[in-house]
C-alpha cells in the first residue's frame, strides 16, 4: 500500500459523473506545475513530507533541474533525484518543503480493463481502460471522439475518486502509469 506517501483530502462520494469526481478530486490532489517548453507544463504530485514530487518520465524529460509553480502562487526550484524511463516515472525534491493541508490519504484503486477512469487536468478526459504493454504502462481508449490535449503527469481516477495512476502518452498512445509501478517507486526513493 501507498501508506502516508501521497497526500490528499479525499472527498467520500459516489458521484459517477465526470464532472462530479473532477471537481472534487481536482480539489483533494496536490499537484504542481512543472516548469517546461510549450504551451502546456506538465504536473506532479506532491508526495512524502511535502519535499518530493512524483511525475512522468515524459514530463520530467532530461532536465536536472525543474521549476515548480505551485497552487499558492509560490515558485521553488526542484532536482530530479530519480528518473526512470523503463518505469515511466520521475521524482523530484524540493529544498524547502511545500506547504501542504494534511488530511486524509487517497484512496488507491488498481484498475480493470474495460473500466471507465478521468484525467484530472481540467479537460475532463474520460478514458477506457485497455491492454498492459509490454513495459507496463496501461493503454487508454477515449469513450468519445472529442479530442483532449490531456496534461502530461495528471493524476487518474476512477469513478468514484479512487486514484489509479499518472497519465502520460507513449508513441501519441494515451497511457497511465499504474498507482503500483508508482507505489513501488516511491518506497524506493522516499521511503515508507
Amino acid at each position: 500500500m501507498l501508506v502516508g506517501l501521497i497526500l490528499v483530502v479525499q472527498p467520500r462520494t459516489s458521484e459517477n459523473n465526470a464532472t462530479g469526481v473532477l471537481e472534487l478530486t481536482s480539489r483533494s490532489v496536490i499537484v504542481v506545475e512543472l516548469e517546461r517548453g510549450g504551451t502546456q507544463h506538465p504536473l506532479g504530485m506532491i508526495v512524502g513530507d511535502g519535499t518530493f514530487i512524483i511525475t512522468t518520465w515524459a514530463a520530467a524529460g532530461s532536465d536536472e533541474i525543474i521549476t515548480i509553480d505551485s497552487r499558492d502562487g509560490s515558485r521553488r526550484t526542484a532536482n530530479v533525484v530519480m528518473s526512470d524511463e523503463r518505469l515511466h516515472l520521475a521524482v523530484l525534491r524540493v529544498d524547502e518543503r511545500l506547504e501542504i493541508d494534511r488530511g486524509e490519504l487517497p484512496l488507491l484503486a488498481d484498475m480493470a480493463t474495460g473500466q471507465d477512469v478521468f484525467v484530472a487536468d481540467g479537460t475532463g478526459g474520460l478514458f477506457r481502460v485497455g491492454e498492459r504493454t509490454a513495459d507496463g504502462l496501461i493503454i487508454l481508449s477515449p469513450t468519445t471522439t472529442t479530442e483532449f490535449d490531456v496534461t502530461e503527469g495528471a493524476p487518474v481516477f476512477d469513478g468514484s475518486g479512487k486514484l489509479t495512476g499518472l497519465y502520460t502518452e507513449e508513441t501519441s498512445t494515451p497511457c497511465v502509469v499504474p498507482i503500483g509501478d508508482i507505489e513501488g517507486l516511491l518506497k524506493q526513493v522516499v521511503g515508507d
